[in-house]
């Protein structure tokens, strides 16, 4: 079934009539005056590059990253103290990324190119950090040092492996977030914007 719509004839921008151009916006083709897109690229423009070349909000936003992907992580803990599995879930390493760059959003700081290493580095510390301290909590348990527990063979195996394979889902979890993540940035607007 066709839906027929019929195209504005009116500027989105303005609300005014007599348009003298036409853009495709998201696949929709608008009836828009070229003063009005020219003036909405150029303050849109204008509020990135004031917003780029600040800094404010940094330390909050970074705080909040941190925070954010330490939510992330929180249903991997929940799993392994409800012991809901005899192992844990690597799958869920893909939610620190993103809680992470989330929790940057919300503390305010303009988004530039390098945001997406910022979350990478911090949910690669959250993983391996929560990897060791699981295997540091059985040396506990045992009463010994991690050095002196990983002497034995069989357990030794079984945490190169754990780490390889927080490791590689860690890598999975930056590579799917970090495009989602990439068009977020004040980079990807700016470009965006240009190209309407």
């Amino acid at each position: 079934e066709k839906l027929e719509l019929k195209s504005l004839d009116y500027c989105p921008y303005c609300g005014e009539g007599e348009t003298d151009g036409f853009r495709k916006i998201k696949g929709a083709r608008l009836s828009v005056h070229e003063s009005c897109v020219k003036s909405f690229v150029q303050k849109v423009e204008g509020h990135l590059e004031t917003e780029g070349k600040s800094n404010k909000y940094m330390l909050k936003s970074i705080v909040f990253a941190i925070l954010g992907g330490i939510i992330g992580l929180m249903p991997s803990i929940i799993i392994l103290i409800l012991e809901l599995f005899e192992f844990y879930s690597a799958w869920l390493f893909l939610l620190i990324p993103v809680t992470s760059f989330y929790g940057f959003k919300k503390g305010g700081a303009q988004r530039r190119s390098y945001v997406v290493v910022l979350v990478a580095l911090i949910t690669l510390i959250l993983t391996v950090g929560y990897m060791l301290s699981i295997y540091l909590s059985i040396a506990d348990y045992f009463e010994v040092t991690l050095p002196v527990l990983l002497e034995d063979g069989e357990f030794m195996a079984s945490f190169v492996q754990d780490m390889l394979t927080t490791f590689l889902f860690t890598l999975l979890a930056i590579f799917v977030s970090w495009k989602a993540i990439q068009k977020q940035t004040h980079g990807a607007i700016k470009k965006d914007i240009q190209s309407l």
